[in-house]
């Protein structure tokens, strides 16, 4: 007689939140006193992703850590698998392990525009075994050697620093098809003396498998023979089967072949053994854990979690702090640094004692409360278990071994469900939506291994102080010091030169309002305050940081406590080798308070810039000079030497400076400054601001001491951009002064981007004043020691859209450049132009952007569960569309066929519709076959053109009348007819903007309005552009109706017309009202409802699944009208349906109660799509299913009695 687990009973709101508390409390503590030991784990998972989850469930679920983990026969695709609480050491892709590939299987399908994928399934060919270690493990402290002999793949070596005196070395291997050559392994596995052996050798031996063991491979007495004579012994005990074929408490063929064997030095350390048991790997190799006495270093904890700190008291801390500093005068630049000393300094005592740590990496979180169906899922596997070890059979025929799988199923499914449920939850109470999308494409990033050596000028660095010595010669060549230096002099000043008159006078004010502007959630610099801290306590902190800046400005002096960074450095994306220096990105965490201060001189600075044009014209990326009007720029320029009555034709090359901010040699930076007439006060600040600067060097797992940084502009600062465009201003200023008779240059930079565009006659002739050109740039570039990478140069030759000739193959004669080709595409400031200006390469970027971002929503929901469509919706708005429309107001060149030339071909618009129809059926939960056009009207989101349409004629609205407007119209006028000038497509697209521009004017005028800035007209604007494409898409709408009846007037048997197109009202927002509230299961139930594209007969049959569109009635076509209003067969459940609404209008109950109406279907429809998110169904009850029919078998009965009442 078997007995069930009693359940518990569900928690209250005030229990839950108790519980929580105590449970962190408790995980807090068990930190603390946790024992000094280190948990080594070794299981062959079968390359199942299957089993990997299942390790990653138990070791979530384990009371004990698991500090080290080793895997044999790894899943390809494994990198894709997040492993919260461990770092995963792979092999790296070796050619050697891949199979051969015949032609066949080398072809792959086209993909689709938009497709869903699932890193899962993009595989690789990795190393057979794999580490997982523990995050709270320095990662100094460990590294890992795959063997790279005749068992490369095969095996591999941890090695893990105990102490200054202990190193052990954890082998992991994997004797696949028995291919592992033993001698050779034997002498790496028996090399160190401190060495602990684990694996799966697929080799018997009565050494390991005891005396009833048959077969005794020659390679396993070799391996039997060289342990023994190393002087390692067995651990786990002798023929412990560690693999079975099917359940081990009943399988037929059980074997010892998964062995572990320490060295005598380690034997005194080993506390014990075990094989606990791990759900999931009940039936092939067991899991074996090793614990040992030895304490590892751990990760402190460094994360303040500055949400948790109590405002009130910080504010009082902070107070009493700052009380005895005072307000003395500021007199010097010494007195000034010690005041800014003082005040952060204040900050430390509140910071340490009210602002909780984070948990350290890997800390063991409390586990969740299963709910009721789980409790009874586990109930049920624990059940048949007993069953299973009493009868001793296991088969897929016995009545135990199916309630076992379907309540593991249940388990599975519910763990999902109950994270999408969570997930839901915390994103309608909390507002969370951005924080889940951050999380689900940082779960879409696949493993990276921990950089362990760095190669440079042909020398290997793999020491942590080798690799940051690397780090900052590469970055500041011969430009860092360990011990302080002395700044050189500033260079002296004119003393006839007329200083420009800036005032550095500070009000409250400004401080305040940069305090409360400040964003959360940016990185502290070095002395730990964050923005939070001082947002926090802004009424304390408010007048001592007005004094210290007011002093700072009228002395132009930037304080020492504001000169020390921490420079972190980052992979960059997409890199093939991290072993580069040149993939790394570095940046500079610098103090909070500092960059107040920076803030407020870069305002003074940009404005002074923009008052006195100190900047050229082509100076792109100061205030008023975006992306858009760079490209519209060098577009413009192109289009013009189009339009005339002889082609002219464009060479386009990109420059690339070496190191930019890093290189830049200080002392020529304040000449340049000097010579454009800034103040005194000016000047000693920004030389106050680069000198004297300091930082360490963070590398993953390691710190490097501080050393001195005596060049360039630190990065991270609000200063710095601006400084090296004042740096950079010779570039344009040097190509701008080069003149020739047959070609006409027109260089533009943004930032540290310079672009140099020739347009000739021919080709040839643009490459040659290109390269003059060039090499005056380089003689400026010697005379301050700034260096160029020519070998990282683009060059692009623009061709006609329609010319046949082929491209010319001629290059600029640049050192670097020899047996290069032009490029016939060119990315610029995140736009791809190509050479014919036609933007499908464009067009086929945005697909993958949008395709990687519609990926990373898709981790956090399915069609069925998750966040709800609304927020879906506002995802793909805010972060997908902007990519769709970036720079569109330069390169969407769409409008009236007859005045607009050289506009986007109609396939490439095809190809940007389609973009926005996938990304909304994702959205949506529509089926592929909806109808783009509906699933637009009924979530509520305009067509992508006319939304292109909107952005790029605002840009352009908002561009009239500028300086660089009328620097583009002079540009086109050059040499132009009226006729002519009239061809160029940017003259046609001004007609559009200037008429929104007068619109917006007048209706400003209309409604009086008392201010008419620059900012009320835009705003003015930006309304009348959203009405228009409102009265646009209704108008599409309306003709899109008009086709729909058309082609049905056509057809000799009308189509069913769905609710989407009986939709009286047609388009506008109360279309998306109807979603507001429903779960995701029920919008997208509502929405394949409405718009007819369901997974009914009539579908089905059109993708062949189904042989006939008859329901199952026989009566009519399976549509959801006949669903809901004709089936005989639904005829009782339908009373229900009709009693809730109140009513039996088909179209009425898919608008006015739409919730009601899609929980109906989701019960009756008998969709499998909709199985599980039909349990929550208000139609669905163990009674009403009761009656309508009887269960089938037991599992029906489980399924009705695990459901009942708990979901």
């Amino acid at each position: 007689m078997t007995t069930t687990v009693p359940l518990e009973r569900p928690l209250s709101k005030g229990q839950k939140k108790r519980l929580k508390s105590q449970r962190r409390k408790e995980r807090l503590t068990r930190l603390i006193d946790s024992p000094s030991d280190l948990s080594v784990v070794q299981i062959n998972v079968k390359e199942a992703g299957e089993r990997v989850q299942s390790l990653k469930n138990w070791i979530h679920n384990c009371e004990h850590r698991a500090d080290i983990i080793c895997l044999q026969d790894i899943p390809a695709n494994i990198r894709a698998t997040q492993f919260p609480d461990h770092i995963l050491a792979f092999g790296p892709n070796n050619p050697e392990l891949l199979p051969p590939k015949d032609e066949e299987q080398a072809r792959t399908k086209k993909r689709k525009l938009i497709h869903i994928t699932s890193q899962y399934l993009e595989k690789e060919k990795l190393h057979a075994v794999a580490y997982l270690i523990h995050k709270s493990i320095p990662i100094a402290d460990w590294d890992v050697e795959f063997h790279d002999d005749v068992n490369i793949g095969l095996a591999a070596t941890l090695l893990l620093r105990i102490s200054d005196d202990q190193t052990i070395a954890i082998h992991n291997v994997y004797n696949q098809r028995k291919l592992v050559k033993i001698p050779d392994l034997l002498q790496r596995v028996t090399a160190t003396g401190q060495d602990f052996l684990v694996g799966d050798f697929n080799l018997h031996h009565p050494s390991w498998c005891g005396k009833e063991v048959i077969t005794i491979e020659p390679e396993a007495i070799q391996l039997a023979d060289g342990l023994k004579e190393a002087g390692m012994s067995l651990l786990t005990t002798r023929g412990l089967p560690t693999y079975a074929r099917g359940s081990f408490k009943t399988g037929k063929y059980t074997s010892t072949i998964d062995l572990t064997y320490a060295s005598l030095s380690l034997l005194p350390f080993v506390r014990e053994w075990q094989s606990p048991h791990v759900p999931g790997f009940g039936s092939d190799h067991r899991v074996i854990m090793t614990t040992f006495n030895l304490e590892v270093n751990r990760v402190p904890s460094t994360y303040y979690m500055w949400k948790r700190a109590n405002p009130d008291k910080f504010r009082a801390c902070v107070g009493e702090s700052l009380k005895p500093i005072g307000f003395p005068a500021l007199t010097s630049t010494a007195m000034i640094d010690n005041y800014a000393r003082k005040v952060v300094r204040a900050f430390g005592p509140a910071i340490e004692t009210l602002v909780p740590l984070a948990s350290p990496p890997g800390s063991k979180r409390p586990k969740s409360r299963p709910n009721l169906v789980t409790q009874r899922a586990q109930n049920l596997v624990r059940l048949a278990e007993e069953r299973e070890h009493n009868s001793g059979v296991t088969s897929a025929s016995q009545q135990h071994y199916k309630v076992k799988r379907f309540a593991q199923n249940v388990i599975r499914k519910e763990r999902s469900a109950s994270f999408h449920r969570m997930l839901a939850r915390d994103i309608a109470k909390r507002r969370r939506l951005y924080f889940w999308a951050r999380r689900g494409a940082s779960w879409n990033k696949k493993a990276l291994m921990p950089i362990r050596q760095l190669t440079a000028d042909k020398v290997t660095h793999r020491t942590p102080d080798g690799m940051a010595r690397c780090f900052r010669q590469a970055m500041w060549p011969d430009g860092t010091s360990d011990e302080q230096q002395v700044p050189p002099n500033r260079p002296p000043d004119d003393s006839e030169r007329v200083p420009l008159a800036v005032s550095h006078d500070l009000e409250k004010s400004e401080v305040k309002s940069l305090i409360a502007g400040a964003p959360s959630g940016k990185a502290a610099g070095p002395d730990l305050l964050a923005y939070e801290g001082m947002k926090m306590a802004q009424e304390e902190l408010l007048p001592y940081l007005h004094h210290l800046f007011a002093a700072c400005l009228k002395l132009g002096h930037h304080p020492a406590a504001f000169k020390q960074a921490c420079t972190v450095m980052l992979r960059k994306a997409g890199k093939d080798d991290y072993e580069q220096p040149k993939s790394w990105r570095p940046v500079a965490l610098l103090p909070c308070m500092g960059k107040l201060l920076e803030k407020i001189f870069t305002y003074r600075l940009k404005q002074l810039a923009v008052q006195h044009n100190l900047l050229p014209d082509v100076q792109f990326g100061t205030p008023g000079k975006c992306t858009t009007k760079a490209l519209q720029y060098l577009l413009n320029s192109v289009y013009h030497a189009w339009t005339g009555k002889f082609r002219r034709l464009a060479t386009l090359m990109g420059l690339d400076i070496t190191g930019a901010y890093d290189r830049v040699e200080r002392s020529k930076l304040m000449k340049i400054l000097q010579d454009a007439g800034l103040p005194e006060w000016m000047l000693s600040f920004i030389w106050s601001f680069l000198t004297d600067r300091s930082t360490d060097m963070r590398i993953p797992g390691f710190t490097s001491s501080s050393f001195w940084v005596n060049m360039g502009i630190p990065q991270g600062s609000p200063l710095s951009p601006i400084l090296f465009l004042f740096f950079s201003m010779p570039i344009v200023g040097a190509a701008s002064e080069y003149t020739n008779s047959r070609v006409k240059i027109y260089p533009f930079a943004y930032v540290d981007d310079t672009y140099l565009l020739a347009v000739s006659n021919d080709y040839g002739d643009n490459c040659k004043a290109l390269k003059e050109c060039h090499d005056r740039i380089m003689e400026w570039a010697d005379s301050v020691g700034v260096s160029f990478s020519p070998h990282k140069y683009h060059v692009m030759h623009f061709s006609l859209p329609h010319a046949s000739a082929e491209t010319s193959k001629v290059m600029p004669k640049i050192p670097g450049l020899e047996g290069k080709e032009p490029e016939t595409s060119m990315r610029i400031l995140g736009v791809e132009v190509d050479f014919k200006l036609n933007w499908q390469r464009h067009v086929q970027e945005l697909t993958a952007k949008a395709n990687t971002k519609m990926n990373n929503i898709a981790r956090i929901c399915n069609t069925t569960a998750g966040p709800d469509m609304i927020s879906l919706r506002q995802l793909y708005i805010t972060t997908v569309r902007p990519i769709l429309s970036h720079g569109c107001g330069a390169w969407f060149i769409y409008g009236d066929k007859d005045t607009v030339t050289y506009q986007i071909p109609k396939k490439v618009l095809q190809s940007l519709v389609s973009i926005q129809n996938q990304c909304l059926r994702i959205v949506t939960g529509a089926l592929d076959r909806t109808t783009g056009r509906a699933v637009d009207k009924e979530v509520y989101v305009e067509d992508i053109l006319v939304y292109l349409e909107r952005v790029a004629t605002l840009q352009r609205a908002r561009a009239l009348d500028t300086p660089d407007h009328e620097r583009l119209r002079r540009i086109r006028r050059q040499g132009r007819t009226p006729a002519q000038f009239e061809l160029h497509p940017y003259h046609a697209l001004d007609y559009p903007a200037r008429s929104l521009l007068e619109r917006a004017n007048e209706s400003c005028r209309d409604r009086k309005a008392s201010n008419m800035s620059l900012n009320v007209v835009r705003k003015a604007m930006t309304k009348i552009a959203k009405q228009d494409a409102e009265d646009l898409s209704q108008r599409m709408w309306s003709r899109h109706l008009e086709d729909s009846h058309r082609e049905d007037f056509d057809e000799e048997s009308p189509r069913f017309r769905s609710a989407a197109l009986l939709d009286k009202a047609g388009w506008g927002p109360h279309n998306l009202k109807r979603y507001c509230g429903l779960s995701r299961a029920q919008s997208t139930m509502l929405i394949q409802c409405r718009t007819g594209f369901i997974a009914l007969k009539p579908f089905l049959c059109r993708i062949k699944a189904s042989d006939t569109a008859l329901c199952d009635c026989g009566a009519d076509r399976q549509t959801v009208f006949h669903m809901f209003i004709q089936c005989k067969m639904l005829a009782t459940a339908r009373v229900d349906l009709y009693t809730a609404l109140g009513h039996r209008d088909f179209y009425r109950m898919l608008s006015e109660k739409p919730e009601i109406a899609a929980d109906w279907a989701m019960t009756y429809f008998g969709i499998p799509q909709f199985e599980y998110p039909s349990l929550d169904s208000r139609f669905n009850s163990v009674e009403s299913s009761a009656s309508a029919s009887r269960p089938l078998n037991v599992l029906d009965e489980l399924k009705a009695w695990l459901y009942g009442g708990a979901t």
